[in-house]
């Protein structure tokens, strides 16, 4: 779930992604109803998981090495391994802002990752552990599915020299 604000952004993480995954979808917008068709397209089954680190969050590393996820799920939710995963693309500020009215989202599932340093130099994060969104959608799929993530990382770093490469450009 993209915030309108990255669509254009030179920084944007996300944009990378559809680009090596072919099942990605990126859905721009802001409020519930701008979201109507992903809500659509979620199952009720627990299968799709929110990636985002409130209070609630269950670690991405604890399910990965085999810990009981529907213990460790709220009362009121339903936990299997995760299929799906959403990410919220924006600043840290713009992330929070789409979580908040976002409610629908409060009812899924949701994994952090921890202990993870984030190779994104070209925006700083508020807080250490703090990942870009194409860092976090690859470190899911390395850990759900074993996927290779070479392509997005090379994607990735990729978009990061070039993009200091222009900035250094327009200083000189």
């Amino acid at each position: 779930m993209q915030h309108p604000s990255e669509v254009k952004n030179a920084k944007n993480s996300a944009r990378l992604i559809p680009l090596c995954i072919k099942t990605c979808t990126l859905w721009q917008g802001e409020q519930a109803a701008d979201f109507d068709a992903l809500q659509k397209n979620i199952q009720g089954d627990g299968t799709t998981w929110v990636i985002y680190p409130n209070a609630y969050a269950i670690s991405l590393q604890d399910i990965c090495a085999g810990n009981a996820m529907q213990e460790q799920c709220l009362p009121n939710q339903i936990c299997q391994w995760p299929k799906q995963i959403i990410l919220l693309d924006g600043t840290w500020k713009k992330a929070y802002k789409l979580w908040q009215l976002n409610t629908w989202l409060h009812t899924l599932p949701t994994l952090r990752i921890d202990d993870v340093e984030s190779q994104y130099h070209i925006r700083k994060a508020p807080k250490a552990g703090y990942l870009s969104t194409l860092e976090a959608a690859a470190i899911c799929l390395e850990k759900l599915e074993k996927c290779n993530t070479k392509p997005l990382y090379n994607c990735f770093n990729l978009m990061q020299k070039t993009f200091l490469k222009h900035q250094k450009k327009s200083f000189n």
